[in-house]
């Protein structure tokens, strides 16, 4: 019997089609403050900063991908992967590295694909339906949206503008300037030093938010959550708002207050800790 079914099973597989994946390498001319933007069905984007006038795509595509459309003019590109026609998509994927100059202005599409970018400086902006970003040592404003996946930034962004559903927004840097970060179910994490000047705005519906800081952050703190649980390591204990409801809050300043952090979730768990 477990013959029989060893030699179905390998029958299977010898009729079986093969998935067959094709080599891809092109480079094209732009300018080094150009715009880049880029759409994938599935696969992975992987952005590397270079300091040439040029932008090489390579990779491999799947069986399904009949070409990668490069279109280049003016200084600019726009890269969009192409499907076959007529066929059931068993594999439109498109597995890409795309070299681009560091100053680019940056913007992606992507339906089932991991994304990630380094050091980049000119703008990112990232919408992914189902995949993880990840970015690491970029300077110029980002701008993520995430539905099923999660968000990972290292960076001393002056400008981030996060937001993810279901995934977890995990946020690192050194000179952190502000921005906002928005999760319905995820979490969101930071570790980080403040700018100064700094201004932090972090909201979710059931997610929890960790904040981590050095011990001698200088900041104002705005912190409050329905039915969630407060934990500060910086002094003061959280209130009710109104001994009818759940809801707690709390107010209070470190140093000279130059950073401002404003917290906010519906039953999400909220801690501010201090750094070891």
């Amino acid at each position: 019997m477990k013959k029989t079914i060893i030699l179905s099973i390998l029958c299977l597989l010898a009729f079986s089609p093969v998935l067959a994946k094709r080599s891809f390498d092109r480079t094209v001319t732009i300018s080094k403050t150009g715009e880049v933007r880029v759409e994938i069905i599935a696969g992975s984007l992987n952005f590397i900063p270079w300091d040439k006038a040029e932008l090489r795509v390579s990779g491999t595509l799947g069986d399904d991908v009949e070409d990668v459309e490069i279109d280049a003019e003016g200084g600019d590109v726009d890269i969009e992967v192409k499907l076959r026609s007529g066929h059931n998509l068993n594999d439109a994927s498109a597995f890409l590295t795309i070299q681009l100059p560091t100053s680019v202005s940056l913007e992606a599409e992507a339906i089932s694909a991991d994304v990630k970018a380094g050091a980049l400086g000119g703008g990112i902006s990232f919408e992914v339906i189902s995949g993880d970003v990840t970015i690491s040592g970029a300077s110029g404003p980002i701008d993520v949206e995430a539905i099923s996946g999660n968000v990972a930034l290292d960076t001393a962004s002056a400008n981030l503008d996060i937001e993810a559903v279901s995934g977890t927004i995990r946020v690192q840097g050194d000179r952190l300037q502000g921005g906002t970060m928005e999760c319905v179910s995820g979490a969101i994490l930071v570790d980080a030093d403040l700018a100064t000047g700094c201004r932090l705005k972090l909201s979710t519906v059931s997610g929890r938010v960790e904040v981590t800081l050095p011990t001698t952050v200088s900041a104002s703190f705005d912190v409050e959550s329905f039915s969630g649980s407060i934990r500060n390591d910086f002094g003061p204990e959280a209130e009710r708002a109104s001994r009818f409801l759940p809801a707690k809050s709390l107010e209070f300043e470190t140093g000279t207050a130059t950073a401002r952090i404003s917290i906010e979730t519906h039953s999400g768990n909220i801690k501010l800790i201090k750094r070891d």
